[in-house]
């Protein structure tokens, strides 16, 4: 999940939550960011199934130019928890509509009583496990 400017032997304030974002977008597409389609030096994420929160906080995460991510772990974090703020409004639970949660249904052989389908439960892990990486790169910036 190295961030470009770590190739060039570089780090800055930013390549962490590049990181953070490589870390995300492995979570959801079970993809490291090298081996997504490149457009204009920028990850694709065409395809990626999220809500539209997550998909903006993640393309500010993996920006190619350092000064285009997040101006700190601390605003990362902030939109982090401001796109979770939204998913857990929304009506449907704020799982990804579509291809991943229907396939979650299939392979579970539908809904159990009280169960979330796996689609839904993976989200979920994705959405906990980003917010506890982007958290923690708060502390580490900070120290």
């Amino acid at each position: 999940y190295a961030a470009p400017e770590q190739f060039r032997g570089e780090a800055t304030r930013w390549t962490d939550l590049y990181g953070a974002g490589g870390v995300l977008l492995f979570l959801l597409t079970g993809e490291a960011t090298a081996a997504r389609p490149q457009r204009l030096q920028e990850v694709d994420l065409t395809g990626v199934e999220c809500s539209q929160g997550t998909l903006a906080v993640l393309g500010e995460l993996i920006r190619s130019i350092p000064e285009d991510r997040f101006k700190s772990a601390a605003a990362a974090r902030d939109a982090v928890e401001g796109a979770l703020r939204v998913l857990r409004a929304a009506p449907s639970g704020g799982a990804p509509s579509g291809g991943a949660q229907e396939e979650g249904r299939r392979a579970a052989g539908g809904p159990e009583q009280g169960v979330p389908p796996i689609g839904d439960q993976i989200a979920a892990a994705a959405r906990q496990a980003a917010a506890q990486a982007v958290s923690g790169l708060g502390a580490a910036v900070v120290a």
